[in-house]
């Protein structure tokens, strides 16, 4: 049996997505996941200033979930960023193929705008190039894509099937409200780091603050995911296709149903016995409505 110290050559793969930064303060915190530990190999090769928090590996995660989509994980990365003024925050979880990020006044930034602005980042080196984009993100991010020159996608949720599809269509990123966010250079798979440095190159090449860079994609209202404990997920659809009769209804994932000012898309986990509802409308009032109406069906 022989050993390798492949960290060298990851770190190097990874610098290839993006060279030249300006120097920025970035605050990263790892969970006491895995991901502190290529974090900071990469970072020495950067002008950047790197704080850190939670690096140390640790099985039994004692500071935090190491899932950076629920908010109240990222408290700690939200104060440190504030503290230390920094440029952006970013969250790992575990394993460092899932990231999120916090901008410099320590508001979240979900997956589908951290895709938008992946996007316009990867369409300068490939433009008119295809990005795939999950059914749960706002409309904004299709219409963003299109702007910068990009041909959006949309997709169903999960790894096992945009991995496909990327190759397929010869896609150069595509990303999830998970946090996963796929690069063609990566053999389609997702790389927390490399997402990281393309954010970090985005704020370099831009000269905009990330809350600035963020703004175009908060044009809507967007409840993020809801779960929803029901004993039949298919019943459950069912019923909100009933009340909803005139909707335009597209079953690409669960079913998404359209109006002229809203729209909303619930599919059955793969994971939870929950049913999971996203709703977007074209402001916080009538998406409140909505969601407060669906939740009243579902406990019916």
């Amino acid at each position: 049996m022989s050993r390798k110290n492949v960290l060298p050559e990851y770190v190097k793969h990874c610098l290839s997505f993006a060279k030249s930064f300006t120097s920025l303060k970035v605050v990263v915190d790892a969970g006491n996941g895995m991901g502190g530990v290529a974090c900071e190999e990469i970072f020495k090769k950067l002008p950047c200033s790197l704080v850190k928090l939670y690096f140390e590996p640790d099985g039994d995660f004692p500071n935090h979930e190491p899932n950076p989509v629920k908010p109240e994980n990222l408290k700690d990365l939200q104060r440190a960023v504030k503290k230390h003024s920094a440029d952006i925050g970013a969250a790992y979880d575990a394993d460092a193929d899932r990231i999120l990020f916090v901008d410099e006044k320590g508001g979240i930034l979900t997956g589908d705008i951290v895709l938008g602005l992946l996007a316009k980042e990867c369409l300068k080196k490939s433009p008119y190039a295809t990005v795939l984009y999950d059914l749960r993100a706002t409309r904004a991010v299709p219409e963003e894509i299109e702007k910068f020159g990009g041909k959006p996608v949309r997709t169903v949720v999960g790894h096992a099937l945009i991995k496909p599809l990327m190759k397929k269509l010869n896609a150069v990123l595509g990303g999830e409200l998970s946090g996963h966010f796929y690069y063609k250079d990566n053999q389609n798979a997702e790389s927390g780091d490399i997402t990281l440095l393309l954010m970090l190159k985005l704020l370099s090449d831009e000269k905009k603050t990330l809350s600035e860079l963020a703004a175009p994609f908060k044009k809507y209202a967007h409840s993020g995911e809801i779960n929803f404990e029901v004993v039949d997920c298919e019943a459950a659809i069912g019923k909100l296709q009933n009340f909803f009769k005139n909707a335009r209804v597209d079953t690409l994932d669960g079913v998404t149903l359209s109006f002229d000012n809203w729209w909303l898309n619930a599919r059955p986990s793969r994971n939870d016995p929950v049913l999971r509802v996203v709703v977007e409308a074209e402001n916080k009032k009538i998406m409140k409505e909505k969601v407060a109406l669906i939740t009243k069906l579902m406990k019916e």
